[in-house]
């Protein structure tokens, strides 16, 4: 029909989607398409859009450096053409990267501040996803109850949405809140409905971190062996979507590492 306008949402649609599933070259010529024709249509907004898609393509995989430089300049163009939208969810994702790079106290403003706006539009989806981050935030800082809370609250508005995917990763970092306080069933109940949901959502990247959370937890309780299999699928995930080293994956899978050498040694 030569509707580049849909054409444009069309490849960010299956560049999410493939995103998610760990597809990433296939991601990558989606988005990339779609920046193209947002540029031929000549609509920074539209182009603002396809540049923060790209921007958490290179994020997962731990392209850290190129998807800041995207996440700001995207935030530049929401906040020049009033996208309190876009700008809500760019400071998720600086935040979020800024935890990742350890700027803790960038992380925390930047999602406190996108949160604000969340509720201000009244918008759930975002708020469960900055609420899920600042509980991880919270965590960092060793502030479990806070974390706890985060958490379940994002648990909550997913399931009242019946968003699979965002109600699958909060569970997973919840599970590992529970474990780091001693309560390991809770923390199996909680990794079992997330691995179910995110199976059913296709989202690899994000089972390769809940499966990261099983390690930990398995590792907390002592039950190292099946801590050592989350561990391996984990790796097995990571591989198959070509995760970065420096990815959350990535990062995940290393802190897990380092937990099971300080038990035993080479």
């Amino acid at each position: 029909m030569g509707d580049d306008r849909l054409e444009c949402r069309a490849h960010n649609g299956l560049g999410t989607l493939s995103v998610a599933q760990g597809r990433m070259e296939i991601a990558l010529e989606h988005l990339e398409g779609a920046l193209v024709v947002a540029r031929k249509l000549g609509d920074r907004r539209v182009e603002g859009h396809a540049l923060a898609n790209l921007g958490v393509l290179y994020f997962e995989q731990g392209r850290i450096s190129e998807a800041r430089a995207l996440y700001e300049a995207v935030l530049a163009i929401a906040r020049e053409f009033g996208d309190h939208f876009l700008e809500a969810n760019m400071l998720c994702n600086l935040g979020s990267l800024h935890q990742i790079e350890g700027k803790i106290p960038e992380s925390r403003s930047e999602l406190e501040e996108a949160l604000g706006l969340a509720r201000e539009m009244g918008n759930p989806s975002i708020e469960c996803i900055v609420l899920c981050n600042l509980g991880i935030v919270f965590d960092s800082l060793g502030l479990l109850d806070q974390a706890r809370s985060q958490f379940e609250l994002a648990v909550k508005i997913a399931h009242e949405l019946r968003q699979q995917r965002s109600e699958g990763q909060a569970l997973g970092y919840l599970a590992l809140a529970h474990a780091k306080q001693g309560r390991f069933d809770d923390a199996r109940r909680c990794l079992e409905k997330g691995e179910v949901l995110l199976r059913a959502a296709s989202d690899r990247f994000s089972l390769g971190i809940l499966k990261c959370s099983g390690a930990e937890t398995e590792h907390l309780a002592g039950a190292l062996e099946s801590a050592d299999a989350a561990l391996v699928e984990a790796q097995s995930l990571a591989k198959e979507i070509n995760a970065g080293t420096i990815s959350e994956l990535g990062v995940a899978i290393a802190r897990v590492v380092g937990m099971r050498n300080q038990v035993r040694p080479k």
